[in-house]
């Protein structure tokens, strides 16, 4: 059964590309960001692409690290 539910959620994360060191400015439009980042690829996103895009975890105040990007594509 553990095995079944590791395949579903592999399944279910395979549109997803994690995005990390992406520095966090306040009031950020995610969606921006990863069409830039697309265009330093040469490549061209459109919002109508992406299912969804959001950093992960809570922001702490002591970790000054950039919190990871996940983007799901269609």
């Amino acid at each position: 059964m553990e095995h079944d539910f590791a395949k579903q959620e592999q399944w279910a994360r395979q549109q997803n590309v994690e995005i990390v060191g992406v520095p966090e400015k306040s009031n950020e439009c995610l969606m921006d960001v990863l069409t830039k980042i697309a265009e330093k690829a040469s490549q061209k996103i459109f919002e109508t692409d992406v299912d969804f895009v959001h950093r992960v975890k809570p922001q702490r105040s002591s970790n000054k690290q950039p919190r990871p990007i996940i983007a799901r594509f269609k």
